[in-house]
């Protein structure tokens, strides 16, 4: 049974402000796929929700069942896992989409790792955000 490596990341310049969303997906220690999103004006927090929601989806249509997303992003780790509350309304319900995506896998882990690790999905993040302007 394979286990896809997910790696999200938003970026916003500006909070809020023109944002992207960037993701990379990983099997067998390749590269499967990857993808940037222009998000338009949002807050980075709602960049990295929605490019967690985004790299979830695309690892469910390409078939996995087993996923470890990797986030830099201590916030949204740390509120998928219970461990923060949400309190902003829109991360609530980008929280909650989230969470029923992750409930759609047989197998989950959510894990933060350092900025460093996160160096292909912060550069797709990054230039999904220039596409906004």
């Amino acid at each position: 049974m394979k286990t896809a490596k997910l790696y999200s990341d938003g970026a916003s310049s500006g909070n809020p402000g023109e944002a992207g969303a960037g993701f990379v997906i990983f099997s067998d220690g390749k590269r499967v796929f990857e993808n940037k999103i222009p998000l338009g004006i949002k807050t980075n927090n709602e960049a990295e929700y929605i490019a967690a929601i985004k790299c979830l989806e695309s690892a469910k249509k390409l078939g996995f069942q087993h996923i470890i997303l990797y986030s830099d992003s201590k916030l949204l780790v740390n509120q998928v896992t219970g461990r923060f509350k949400v309190k902003n309304e829109r991360l609530k319900k980008l929280q909650w989409e989230l969470l029923l995506l992750l409930h759609k896998f047989e197998g989950w882990k959510v894990l933060h790792i350092h900025r460093e690790e996160n160096r292909i999905a912060d550069r797709l993040a990054k230039s999904a955000a220039k596409d906004s302007r």
